[in-house]
């Protein structure tokens, strides 16, 4: 605007398609869309006096995250194919999840910076207000079958303040001040399964692998185990099972693991350096600083079944 009064303004943004296909939902997966932007204000309505404030904000958005099962067993893989007969195990940026991840970031911070030159010396004091949210939906099994997904929300706030006098260049140079700061952090860890234990061995044959933890000879144990794991009719038939009942009762939690975070803390603290320069080539420096934290967290955590209330 003026020599007084200044201003920049910066801003990014960054879209990428989606790398993978989901087949059990038609959708890509693994898409970006980033946004980022700064603004920044100077006034030095005198020539004593420095006011700088900055302001920063962006959000990150992602569809996917890229992973896919590339390594299963024919069990496995027959009962997921009820649920989505394209499905396969391959490296090849295909996937076969029954609902979409996402990740959302939004983040924003600002600071007023000031100084005032008084007193032989300088006043500054730097002011900042930060916030970041994170949300993550997350498909835990990989797999076209509802099994497993985790839902995870973090939010971090904080606030900053901090004060300091500085003298000016001598023999005799101090600077001393205060710091001050409190944050807290809420987050939020929620899987929810939607197969029942006996759902879960069945698909998976580990009722059966644990009989074959009993066999004695070693042989006879890994020809168990494969057998088990390589039973294509039994991974169908337990695919088609899970499938009937969800379509008969609707795809809904059987069970849920809620785990609840909050963290509170508070920190203050008082600094301060001298150097003193009794020649060309001495000099003495001594410096300090004393802090406070004070810290108080609360974590809850519920496991619930949904058909017991319990």
């Amino acid at each position: 605007f003026s020599d007084d009064l200044s201003f920049r303004v910066a801003f990014m943004t960054e879209t990428r398609d989606g790398l993978d296909y989901n087949t059990t939902t038609g959708n890509e997966g693994d898409n970006l869309d980033n946004l980022n932007a700064r603004l920044k204000l100077r006034w030095e309505p005198s020539p004593d006096l420095n006011i700088v404030w900055t302001l920063n904000g962006g959000s990150i958005d992602q569809l996917g995250n890229g992973s896919q099962m590339v390594i299963d067993k024919p069990r496995f893989a027959a009962g997921w194919k009820v649920f989505d007969p394209a499905y396969n195990a391959n490296e090849d940026y295909v996937t076969h999840k029954d609902f979409d991840d996402f990740t959302k970031r939004d983040f924003y911070d600002t600071t007023l910076f000031a100084e005032y030159d008084v007193f032989d010396g300088t006043i500054t004091a730097v002011a900042n207000y930060a916030q970041f949210e994170e949300l993550v939906f997350l498909d835990a099994d990989f797999g076209p079958m509802p099994v497993l997904k985790l839902d995870n929300n973090e939010e971090y706030e904080q606030y900053s303040l901090e004060l300091r006098f500085t003298s000016a260049p001598g023999k005799f140079e101090y600077v001393f001040g205060i710091y001050g700061l409190h944050n807290t952090v809420d987050a939020t860890y929620d899987y929810s399964s939607f197969i029942t234990v006996d759902e879960a061995l069945e698909i998976s044959g580990a009722g059966e692998l644990i009989l074959c933890d009993n066999i004695p000879d070693e042989d006879a144990f890994y020809a168990c185990r494969e057998q088990t794991l390589n039973n294509e009719a039994a991974g169908q038939i337990a695919g088609n099972l899970i499938n009937a009942r969800q379509q008969l009762e609707g795809v809904s939690p059987i069970e849920s693991s809620n785990r609840v975070f909050a963290q509170e803390s508070d920190s203050l603290a008082a600094f301060g350096q001298f150097q003193w320069e009794f020649t060309d080539s001495l000099s003495v420096t001594i410096g300090g600083r004393a802090s406070y934290e004070e810290k108080s967290m609360a974590v809850q955590h519920v496991l619930f079944n949904h058909r017991t209330g319990q």
